[in-house]
């Protein structure tokens, strides 16, 4: 069964439908282009009324209607120059969808001729592109993906699937590698088969019905097959907008204060674990005289205390009867040099222990300050803002980076030890022998142990302490990312991690180092940069 959906992707057939969209506007002026960011371009269109058409080719590639006036970003970057010079007061005269990729043809005619907007809006190397009679006058970028675009070159599409579209497919069919088949719209034709004819008329009439999935995001068309809750939209851009820029952000922040409240919640317990630990030894400390006296006393009586007694019955200093309890197995001079040292330890211990108790209560009062406000934080910013504060601190480790060699006790074998969200600890091994270590050495039968499916990686644990239920969906894709990350695979758009628990790896008798077979596996499928 395939995992349930972190979010809805900028897929084909969202192009698809921001390019249906594009058609009101196909006829009309082009008034202005600006660039709010290097990797973003806002087109001014009007024909019967003023359209704001983004483009972004930044981490999240995406082109859709936005309703935000744009300000320029300074310096102007060299593509935004070109389009004012060239293309002031053109026309838009096509707006086509590549195939069915997620490239975007836009067509503009001008006095001084027919120019050619590209964007490529494909992860990893998305770009955006001017052309002129077919050759490249200027760039977002001047790399895209493993393509070096220069000025004055022919353009040349990215390379094509040779397996065909997804609208080409028929149910039953592999649709692995094909144009346009994103993850979300594999699952909803592989739930619902009648889809396959659905999405090839939507994306024919370009009549569309979009959608917004609660917590996931827009599309274009519906998911209820998947079981998922949504609400009807007006237009895709609408949607898509709306969740961008506002829900996905406020998501976000959601998860990055959860994130860090669980980081340092487990500090300020830690704290007042040591600080109770603390006060009780205080008390102990405080009973230093009570030890000098008894020992003395111990001496004093000692002709009338049998060695070997349970407790001896004595007087103090003031006439009045005292039973001390003695340890039958040494004589009576010898509980009274016991009795002697613990008097001196808890002297010694008294000093110390109230310095140390003035430090962490002070830490205390800071972590609950900070928790404080982390819970009233309503920005990205000031949640980053405490957490460089926390780290500061040394109340975090530093995520995604290994600990010192020195500080990783894994009998001289090359593990990498990380902190996740939540604060779980990962580790992965960097070689075949280090893998064999954790793996088979390490790991508790309850931990989660994850892979590469069917390739070469680092074996990769989440430390669960007996409940790998309580692990959440983050925590996993994270360490799946590790996984990723150190295979050959760390530079594709996406991989298939299987993970499942420590109990069902097993090393056949005889195999290689890191070799081992596993079962009762799921698979996550993540992009080793996010």
């Amino acid at each position: 069964m395939a995992a349930a959906p972190r979010s809805i992707p900028f897929d084909s057939l969202c192009l698809a439908a921001v390019t249906a969209e594009l058609q009101a506007f196909v006829g009309g002026k082009l008034q202005k282009a600006v660039m709010p960011a290097p990797n973003q371009l806002v087109l001014e269109l009007y024909r019967e009324g003023l359209g704001l058409f983004k483009l972004d080719c930044g981490a999240q590639p995406a082109a859709y209607f936005t309703t935000v006036v744009p300000e320029p970003t300074r310096p102007v970057p060299t593509l935004a120059q070109a389009l004012k010079a060239r293309m002031a007061g053109a026309r838009l005269v096509a707006a086509q969808q590549v195939d069915f990729d997620r490239i975007l043809r836009l067509d503009f005619k001008h006095a001084d001729g027919v120019f050619v907007l590209i964007a490529e809006l494909i992860p990893n190397r998305a770009n955006l592109i001017l052309l002129g009679q077919e050759k490249i006058l200027a760039v977002a970028k001047r790399t895209s993906g493993t393509r070096e675009l220069s000025g004055g070159a022919t353009y040349l599409l990215p390379p094509r699937s040779a397996n065909g579209s997804v609208l080409e497919a028929a149910p039953g069919e592999a649709l692995d590698g094909r144009e346009g088949a994103s993850p979300f719209l594999v699952s909803l034709l592989q739930k619902d088969p009648s889809m396959f004819a659905r999405v090839r008329q939507v994306v024919e009439s370009g009549q569309f019905s979009p959608v917004m999935v609660e917590g996931l995001g827009a599309y274009p068309i519906s998911a209820a097959a998947l079981g998922l809750k949504e609400t009807a939209e007006p237009s895709f851009s609408l949607a898509y907008e709306r969740f961008r820029e506002i829900e996905a952000p406020r998501q976000l922040l959601a998860a990055s204060i959860a994130t860090l409240q669980g980081q340092l919640t487990k500090v300020r317990d830690a704290r007042s674990a040591a600080i109770r630990k603390l006060e009780q030894a205080q008390g102990e400390s405080k009973r230093s005289r009570e030890h000098q006296i008894a020992a003395e006393l111990l001496l004093a009586f000692k002709a009338s205390i049998e060695d070997g007694s349970e407790q001896a019955e004595v007087y103090d200093y003031e006439g009045n009867p005292l039973t001390i309890a003695l340890d039958q197995g040494l004589t009576v001079t010898e509980n009274a040099e016991k009795l002697f040292a613990k008097a001196k330890h808890a002297k010694e211990r008294v000093g110390a222990n109230a310095e140390r108790l003035t430090i962490l209560r002070d830490e205390l009062l800071q972590l609950e300050g900070i928790l404080a406000r982390l819970q009233a934080a309503t920005t990205q910013r000031e949640v980053e803002d405490l957490q460089d504060s926390a780290r500061k601190a040394r109340w975090l480790s530093q995520p995604g980076t290994a600990k010192a060699k020195e500080e990783r006790p894994f009998e001289g074998h090359r593990v990498a030890q990380v902190t996740g969200p939540s604060g779980y600890e990962i580790f992965y091994g960097e070689n075949a022998t280090s893998n064999d270590y954790l793996t088979m050495k390490l790991a508790k039968p309850n931990d989660y142990w994850l892979h590469v499916r069917g390739a070469v990686s680092a074996h990769v644990l989440v430390r669960t302490h007996g409940k790998p239920e309580s692990v959440q969906r983050p925590v996993l894709e994270f360490a799946a990312r590790l996984a990723a990350l150190n295979s050959p695979q760390k530079h594709s758009s996406l991989v298939a991690v299987d993970y499942t628990l420590r109990k069902h790896v097993r090393k056949p008798r005889g195999a290689a180092p890191g070799f081992v077979v596993y079962e009762r596996e799921k698979t996550l499928n993540v992009a080793p940069k996010p």
